[in-house]
């Protein structure tokens, strides 16, 4: 549980440090290339804040994946040993 509300206080942090410069927000002015410049940086900026929790999201799933596996391999094995078990005897 403690790691869990670290990584949750990381995570908001993360956020209010991910904020726009003040350089970046003057430089676009009116026009249609800014319009088109402030699309680009909205979803850069987006997938800059996207990108942690997608490869701790696939990584927290490939290890999620791994375990379903390895109880399903378990449970077949002692399966396997029981019938093995009530055919000796």
């Amino acid at each position: 549980m403690k790691t869990i509300s670290l990584a949750a206080l990381l995570l908001f942090c993360a956020q209010i440090a991910a904020q726009a410069c003040e350089g970046c927000k003057s430089s676009m002015t009116s026009g249609t290339a800014a319009e088109d410049a402030g699309v680009g940086f909205a979803i850069s900026t987006y997938f800059m804040l996207a990108m942690p929790l997608l490869l701790v999201g696939g990584i927290g799933f490939m290890a999620y994946r791994n375990i379903r596996k390895i109880e399903q391999f378990r449970r077949a094995e002692a399966a396997e040993l029981e019938l093995a078990a009530a055919l000796r005897s």
